[in-house]
C-alpha cells in the first residue's frame, strides 16, 4: 500500500485496503477499466439516466423531467450492459454504477468497461460501498455543482481491492442474496411509514380544514430566509464539535437532530451568524421531502441554518411557532410547496415561495387549543413512526456493513453463504 498511498489523499479507504486478505492485490482505478467514448451519433440508442440508487434507468421513466437539448444527442455517450457509469458531480451521492442496459448517457457523465480482473456486479458493490462513498468526498473541495466534482485524475488513482474471480463470484452471490432480503423489509417498513403518515395528515386536515387560510406567510413572519450558498459552507470547513449545520436529514420527526460531523468552527460560525437560529423559528427542508420542519428549541438555538434548509421566524403576535408548524407541515401546504417548487434536479424552495403560502391566523388561544389537541391525537402515531424510521435506518446501516465487510475481506462470505 505505501506505494498508494504516495499518489493521493486516501485516507478513507486505506486501512481497509492494508487489512485485506492475502491473495488479494492492490490495484489503481486506471489499471482496471478503460474510458469510452463512443457517442451516440446516430441516435440509435435510448436515453438513460444514473440515479443516486446506482440505477441506470430509461429517461423515459424520470417523467419528462432534465429533458436535454435535442441538438446536444449526438453527443451523448453509449453505454453498453456491465459497463460503468460515472456521474463526477454527484459521486458522493451515489452517482455511480454498473449498467444493466444499453443506452446513451449525459456527455457530463463518464464510462468506463472492466479490463476483466474486476466483475461487474463486484465493482457496483464496491465503488458504492461506505470507504468509498467517503473518499469521493475527500477529493471534492465544496459542495457547489463544480467543486464538488471528482476529477479524472483523482479517479484514475483510487486504489481498488482485486480479489480472485472465483471469490468475486462468490461475494456478489452472497451479496445479492443478502442485499435482497434487507431491501425488502425495508421495503415493508417504508410502506408502513407511509400508512402512519397518510393517517396523521387525515387526523391534521381534519383539525384545520375549516379555518380562513387566506393569509400570506410573509404577512405574519418577522423573517424568511433560506441556507447559505454551498459556497459559503465548504466540506473543509467542517470541525467536529463545533456549530451544527442543520438540513433536512436533521430534522426527524419534528425536531431538530445534529450530526456533530456536520458542523462548523467559531470563526465560520461567526461569518455566518444572520443564518443562526432563534428559540421558536420553524427550520424546514427546501430540498427533497418539503413541508419537512421543526420548532427550534433550547438546545438548538445558535445552530446554523444549512444550504438545504429554510429558516422561518414568527412574528409571535399572529402565529404560534407549534402552530405553526402543524399548518406549514400540511397536505395542502405540501402540495402547494411542490407545485411551486423551483430547480431541474430536485424540488428547491426560495424565500418567496416560502413567504406565498397561504396559512390560516385564529386566535392564539385557538390555536393553542389546536394544537394540545392534534397532538392527543398524534402522539402515538408520532411514536410508531419514529420506532420504524429508527428500524429502516438501522437496516440500512446494516445493508452497507454487509457490504463494505464482503467487497473489502473483512467477512469471508464462503464461511457464511
Amino acid at each position: 500500500m505505501s506505494y498508494l498511498t504516495l499518489i493521493g489523499a486516501h485516507r478513507a479507504v486505506s486501512e481497509l485496503l492494508e487489512n485485506r486478505p492475502e491473495p488479494w492485490d492492490v490495484v489503481r482505478f486506471k489499471g482496471l477499466f478503460d474510458r469510452l467514448d463512443r457517442r451516440n451519433v446516430d441516435l440509435a440508442y435510448e436515453m438513460l439516466s444514473l440515479r443516486s440508487t446506482g440505477e441506470v434507468v430509461a429517461r423515459a421513466e424520470l417523467g419528462g423531467r432534465q429533458e436535454p437539448d435535442k441538438v446536444n444527442l449526438p453527443k451523448y455517450l453509449v453505454a453498453e450492459i456491465d459497463d460503468l457509469v460515472v456521474n463526477p458531480m454527484w459521486l458522493i451521492g451515489g452517482g455511480i454504477g454498473v449498467s444493466r442496459r444499453a443506452g446513451a448517457v449525459s456527455p457530463d457523465y463518464r464510462v468506463f468497461r472492466s479490463r476483466g480482473a474486476l466483475l461487474p456486479r463486484f465493482v457496483h458493490h464496491l465503488l458504492r460501498s461506505q470507504p468509498y462513498l467517503d473518499q469521493y468526498l475527500l477529493y471534492t473541495r465544496a459542495q457547489t455543482t463544480f467543486d464538488r466534482r471528482v476529477q479524472q485524475p483523482d479517479l484514475d488513482n483510487l486504489p481498488l481491492p482485486v480479489p480472485p474471480l472465483e471469490e468475486q463470484r462468490v461475494i456478489v452471490d452472497y451479496l445479492d442474496r443478502e442485499t435482497a432480503r434487507i431491501d425488502t423489509l425495508i421495503e415493508e417498513q417504508q410502506r408502513l411509514i407511509e400508512m402512519l403518515r397518510e393517517r396523521r395528515w387525515s387526523v391534521v386536515e381534519r383539525s384545520v380544514a375549516l379555518l380562513d387560510w387566506n393569509t400570506p406567510l410573509k404577512a405574519v413572519a418577522v423573517l424568511i430566509q433560506t441556507g447559505p450558498f454551498g459556497s459559503q459552507l465548504k466540506s473543509d470547513e467542517y470541525e467536529d464539535g463545533g456549530t451544527p449545520i442543520i438540513n433536512p436529514s436533521h430534522i426527524v420527526a419534528g425536531e431538530v437532530v445534529p450530526d456533530p460531523r456536520v458542523a462548523v468552527g467559531a470563526a465560520k460560525a461567526a461569518q455566518l451568524a444572520r443564518h443562526a437560529l432563534e428559540q421558536g423559528d420553524l427550520v424546514a427542508a427546501r430540498r427533497g421531502e418539503l413541508g419537512r420542519c421543526a420548532v427550534v428549541g433550547a438546545p438548538a438555538v445558535g445552530f446554523l441554518c444549512g444550504t438545504g434548509s429554510a429558516l422561518v421566524r414568527f412574528n409571535r403576535t399572529f402565529i404560534e411557532p407549534a402552530f405553526g408548524a402543524i399548518v406549514f407541515s400540511s397536505r395542502r401546504n405540501r402540495d402547494a410547496l411542490a407545485l411551486a417548487s423551483v430547480g431541474s434536479t430536485m424540488d428547491n424552495l426560495n424565500s418567496n415561495i416560502i413567504g406565498s403560502l397561504r396559512v390560516p391566523v385564529p386566535t392564539l388561544e385557538e390555536q393553542r387549543e389546536l394544537v394540545a389537541e392534534i397532538s392527543g391525537a398524534t402522539t402515538r402515531i408520532d411514536t410508531l413512526i419514529a420506532e420504524t424510521e429508527r428500524f429502516v435506518d438501522l437496516s440500512r446501516e446494516r445493508r452497507s456493513a454487509v457490504i463494505t465487510a464482503a467487497v473489502t475481506g473483512q467477512i469471508d462470505v464462503r464461511e457464511v453463504a
